[in-house]
Order: structure tokens, then C-alpha cells, then sequence
């Protein structure tokens, strides 16, 4: 039996070999190829989402760094991610930190004597250190503003010098060391603070819990678990 098929256009009956219509007389490959070009197969389209930037990606809680509050949580075997405690920013350096705690009522030691204090804190005081990321940014304040601290206190130092020279009798003769003590104690507060990326709140011998961690770095964080 022979087969047979239709004309795409007239429907007159046609060998499938044939290449134009006995009754209207398309060329069958003109009258496909027009068509075919005018309306191709789309290819198929894959959209993917976007992956989040290093330093957006939520932070595994098995890594041992969490947050509670605005305090940061870590366990003494973990290491921060690369990315700044202070802007979340890819880190670019990480600061050694020594970091020393104890509890409040220590501080009741300083009304009586300083130096009490000072032995009573020492012997109390609980010790770590941590690698505090940092980023290029926050990195260059902090050396800055350790070098001010420093330059603050050659400043101070000089003027009240000049001061004691003039050889000046009376209240005014007290001026150079209300100077020097003056400058000294705001050099020591500006470095003791730019110093540090962080601060510890509480240590135990097993966590440590940090502040002066910025909103950014902690949001990317997890919550800490109970009991720690």
C-alpha cells in the first residue's frame, strides 16, 4: 500500500517524496522555511538567584560563634569568620587581642586602696585571646588613633615642660602637672579604647562573651544556644 500524505496548504494528496504540490504548486521547503525562521523554538531560559556576598552568609552554628543581644558569643576553640567585628566587611587583617575579665564586686576594692585593688583583680581575673578580625578601614583608625594617643601624650608632656620652665610661684606653679596628668589620662583612654576591637563583657573557661561588636557583623550571626 502506498502511503501518502497532505499538501500543508491545499490538503491535496501528495507523495511524501515530493518535492512541490501537483495541485497548487508550492515548493514544500519555501513553504516550511518561512515559517520555521519567523517562529524558532525558544531556548530555554535558567534563572539563577544570586549568591550572597562571603561576608552575608549566615554563619554555621557549629562554628562556635553566636550572639545574644548585642554581645558577641564565642567558644574558646572557635575562630571568627573573615569578616570585620566592626562593619562585617571582608576582613583584610586579624588583631592578636588579650582580653582580661572579673566580676563587678572587685571594683568595691578601689574605694579602699588602689593597690589592693590591683592585687585582688590580678588574682580574680580570668584571661583569653582571640584573633579579631578586622577590615582595611577600621584597621587604619585603629592604628591612627593608637599613634594619636601616643602624639596627645609627646604633646602634653612638652607643654607642661614649657610650663615648669617659666618657674611660675603660686597656683599657677601647679599648672605643669595638672597638665601632664591631664593629657595622660585622655591619651590613656583614647588608646585603651581605639586599641581594642573588642571588649570583654564575661569570661569562663569555656566561652567568651565580647561588646563594641558592630549591628552588621552580629545580625549575620546566629542566636546562641541555651545554656551557654
Amino acid at each position: 500500500m502506498e502511503t501518502t500524505t497532505a499538501c500543508p496548504q491545499c490538503g491535496a494528496t501528495r507523495r511524501p517524496e515530493a518535492s512541490d504540490c501537483p495541485t497548487c504548486g508550492i515548493v514544500f521547503a519555501k513553504y516550511r522555511g518561512p515559517r520555521m525562521q519567523a517562529a524558532p523554538t525558544p531556548e530555554p531560559v535558567t534563572t539563577r538567584a544570586p549568591g550572597l556576598p562571603a561576608n552575608e552568609e549566615p554563619v554555621d552554628p557549629s562554628e562556635g560563634v553566636w550572639r545574644r543581644g548585642g554581645v558577641l558569643v564565642v567558644s574558646r576553640l572557635a575562630r571568627l569568620p573573615d569578616r570585620c567585628v566592626s562593619c562585617n566587611e571582608p576582613a583584610e587583617t586579624r588583631i592578636r587581642s588579650k582580653l582580661s575579665w572579673h566580676r563587678g564586686w572587685v571594683y568595691l576594692f578601689a574605694l579602699l586602696n588602689l593597690l589592693v585593688y590591683a592585687v585582688v583583680a590580678l588574682a580574680l581575673r580570668k584571661k583569653a585571646e582571640l584573633e579579631v578580625p578586622q577590615c582595611a578601614r577600621h584597621a587604619k583608625i585603629r592604628r591612627y588613633g593608637f599613634l594619636g594617643a601616643w602624639a596627645l601624650m609627646g604633646i602634653g608632656t612638652g607643654i607642661a615642660w614649657a610650663v615648669a620652665a617659666l618657674d611660675v610661684d603660686g597656683p599657677i606653679g601647679a599648672a605643669p602637672l595638672l597638665i601632664f596628668f591631664s593629657t595622660a589620662f585622655v591619651a590613656l583612654i583614647m588608646g585603651f579604647t581605639i586599641s581594642r576591637p573588642v571588649v570583654a563583657r564575661r569570661i569562663d573557661d569555656e566561652f567568651l562573651w565580647l561588646g563594641k561588636c558592630g549591628g552588621r557583623f552580629l545580625s549575620s550571626l546566629p542566636e546562641a544556644p541555651r545554656g551557654v
